[in-house]
């Protein structure tokens, strides 16, 4: 209990008021301290998992049978023209996007921090 004494008689405020207990218009404090020691902490952000393990679907001997005779029948008819994998476009677009927030991220770590703040 002792110990904590001393940390209650430590300045930890700087109050700057008049005699009538009015802030000041025109004060300026300046306070040598890297401004990284009093910012917020950051929000803590949900990682999604994006790396999910694709499971092997056995194919029945039954739903391959189907299949092979909706193609023929498909074929028959003229045929499906096939569609570009818009899934795939979609994935190359998303890792494009995080490539981009990696990089704006390396600029703002790039930056040096000022080494005073004025208050």
């Amino acid at each position: 209990m002792l110990n904590f004494i001393t940390l209650s008689l430590t300045p930890t405020v700087l109050i700057a008021v008049d005699k009538n207990l009015k802030v000041p218009k025109s004060f300026k404090a300046t306070s040598k301290a890297v401004p990284s020691m009093y910012r917020y902490p950051e929000l803590l952000k949900k990682q999604e998992e994006k790396t999910k393990e694709k499971v092997e679907t056995v194919t029945l001997s039954t739903t391959a049978k189907v299949k092979a005779r909706t193609d023929r029948k498909n074929k028959a008819e003229g045929g499906d023209v096939e569609m570009t994998d818009a899934a795939a476009e979609e994935k190359k677009e998303e890792e494009k996007k995080e490539e981009e927030e990696k990089k704006a991220e390396e600029v703002k770590k790039d930056q040096p921090e000022p080494d005073h703040l004025i208050l």
